[in-house]
């Protein structure tokens, strides 16, 4: 219901690799909206769903690009199409550190 009205919200997506500081690179959704005329604040979420919530994380995008903010999905090392290897409990600390 709270997303009703914003069905048709406009918003642009990219998708883009980002190399970490090993060279990692880590698959990255953008979503900013369509009409910017100041700076904006970034909504940044880091995790190893990835694109198997496909239809969670757009629906954030949407909130957030309505509101004027950046919002982006980056998903863990070793999942999905990110690169490198995964290792539970571990993987989030080695994006942070680049290790």
């Amino acid at each position: 219901e709270i997303l009703s009205g914003l069905v048709g919200s406009e918003m642009c997506k990219e998708t883009d690799r980002v190399a970490m500081r090993d060279g990692v690179e880590l698959s990255t959704d953008i979503y900013l909206p369509s009409r910017v005329g100041h700076p904006i604040g970034t909504l940044f979420v880091r995790d190893m769903y990835g694109h198997g919530l496909k239809e969670l994380y757009p629906n954030y995008a949407r909130l957030a690009t309505y509101r004027g903010y950046a919002f982006v999905f980056q998903t863990v090392r070793g999942h999905y199409d990110s690169g490198g290897n995964g290792y539970p409990s571990t993987c989030f600390v080695m994006n942070g550190k680049g290790n």
